[in-house]
């Protein structure tokens, strides 16, 4: 490469990558910041500046908060893809039970959750618990059959960062 092509490189990895360090003009270092202007519109759509994704909690029903466990993630470029958690234990409720989802007060853009019957360690055919956008409180219902239920609660903060989290529900009628 020649040493323009791998300078023009540099810089644009640089304006990409999250915190990058800013001045008025770029230099030919290896770690060449971004310009100002670059910085400036590069921060109006940053991730959000947390090192790790929020702890998410289910409750309602009489079942208090309870914390889910944490599955894929792309967060402050760490990814860790996982396939559908399914938990040893969780909480009882009746079927329908109104719940909520909240991720340490921080509203995610939007957000989808899904329900698959478990069997085993096994979770079943996913089946739509709701989906939404923007800050309202994040509410889904258990499901109508009795059973053991995975619950899977994926959700977006941001143009860079996405987490998913999952429970285990015993329902009953």
């Amino acid at each position: 490469m020649t040493r323009g092509v791998l300078l023009a490189a540099v810089v644009l990895i640089a304006a990409c990558a999250p915190g990058s360090a800013a001045t008025s003009t770029p230099t030919a270092s290896p770690t060449a910041p971004v310009s100002t202007a670059s910085q400036t519109a590069a921060a109006a759509s940053a991730p959000p500046t947390s090192s790790a994704p929020p702890t998410a909690t289910l409750s309602g029903g009489g079942i208090g908060a309870v914390q889910g466990d944490l599955g894929s993630i792309i967060w402050n470029g760490l990814t860790s893809d996982t396939p559908w958690v399914v938990n040893p234990n969780g909480p009882a409720v009746n079927t329908g039970t109104p719940l909520a989802i909240s991720a340490d007060g921080v509203a995610p853009d939007r957000w989808a959750a899904s329900w698959a019957r478990v069997s085993g360690n096994q979770a079943g055919k996913p089946q739509d618990g709701g989906s939404g956008q923007g800050g309202g409180p994040i509410k889904v219902s258990a499901p109508t059959a009795a059973g053991t239920w995975g619950l899977r609660f994926e959700a977006w903060f941001g143009p860079y960062n996405s987490a998913t989290w999952y429970w285990r529900v015993e329902v009953s009628s």
